[in-house]
């Protein structure tokens, strides 16, 4: 017996031996997700400083059309359709303000506090081909700003994106590019910001050339406000009230007012520019509330 108990308190100081000394683990810092999702119980985020955010999506009216009858003098007549949605898309514990709003990688809006980039590219050194560029060198080209990822010398900014990326968010129009549907670009350079509404080459965002897309006339490019309605924005303090168009939809009895919840709802966002599908949903916040320090 009495060597049963000396087993038995071996067993146990060694039990108590690796709990006091287990090898400490360290895990990566949390990080916001970028990518939007819609799932029930999710954590709300909590945030400080300015940061760039994947929404999630906490209420939508589905996806809905308007069917249009278009006849040419002579010729059948053809149907079209505009698809479009309603959305509520929440960042993270309030307070906060919103600088800018991007459906997948397109612009879809900016604070007009904001018309210039974050990083002007006058604010920077111009690229010399003779220079030896290392990782975090920051140089402006051609109205843009990039960031050097490796070592190089003589890699033109743009030709590769291994060597160069792009950091400044509105690049100037350039006649040289073959633009697609949902580019954004300022024209003139670093002046309002313009959105494609078809492909084009050489055609000037303030030309008025048109063509038709979806059995519509429109012009090649739009004012980014006029291309996309602008949301209605909910900060996150405690005295916010129920959004209007999610009121429509569920009545003012099921429409919360989210307090303390930062989000922002689109009312019949077009979906043409994205496949007409919801695009994913990120955005640039500044965080106003302030860090407790102990």
């Amino acid at each position: 017996m009495a060597q049963i108990a000396i087993i038995a308190a071996i067993e146990v100081g060694t039990m108590i031996y690796r709990l006091l000394n287990r090898p400490k683990t360290h895990t990566a810092a949390p990080v916001i997700d970028m990518v939007s999702t819609s799932a029930n119980g999710s954590p709300i985020p909590i945030g400080y400083g300015t940061v760039r955010v994947g929404a999630q999506i906490i209420w939508s009216s589905g996806i809905d059309f308007k069917k249009r009858n278009q006849s040419s003098k002579g010729g059948p007549t053809q149907t079209y359709y505009n698809y479009f949605v309603s959305f509520a898309a929440a960042i993270g514990e309030g307070p906060m303000c919103f600088k800018r709003i991007w459906g997948d990688s397109k612009l879809i809006y900016v604070d007009p506090g904001l018309s210039k980039s974050e990083y002007p590219a006058e604010d920077f050194p111009a690229w010399d081909t003779t220079v030896l560029y290392n990782p975090g060198n920051i140089v402006s080209y051609l109205g843009q700003v990039y960031e050097a990822l490796i070592v190089s010398t003589g890699v033109t900014p743009g030709t590769s994106g291994t060597t160069w990326q792009l950091i400044s968010d509105y690049p100037p129009w350039d006649p040289g590019v073959n633009y697609s549907t949902g580019d954004v670009v300022t024209y003139p350079t670093g002046g309002p910001l313009y959105v494609a509404q078809a492909p084009s080459l050489a055609i000037k965002p303030t030309s008025g050339a048109t063509t038709t897309v979806n059995g519509k006339t429109v012009n090649y490019w739009i004012p980014l406000n006029k291309a996309y309605p602008a949301p209605t924005f909910y900060p996150g303090d405690e005295l916010q009230l129920p959004d209007p168009t999610i009121q429509s939809f569920e009545t003012a009895d099921f429409t919360p007012a989210y307090r303390g919840l930062g989000y922002f709802v689109y009312d019949k966002f077009p979906l043409l520019n994205f496949g007409n599908r919801l695009p994913n949903i990120r955005a640039e916040v500044s965080f106003m509330k302030a860090r407790n320090v102990l």
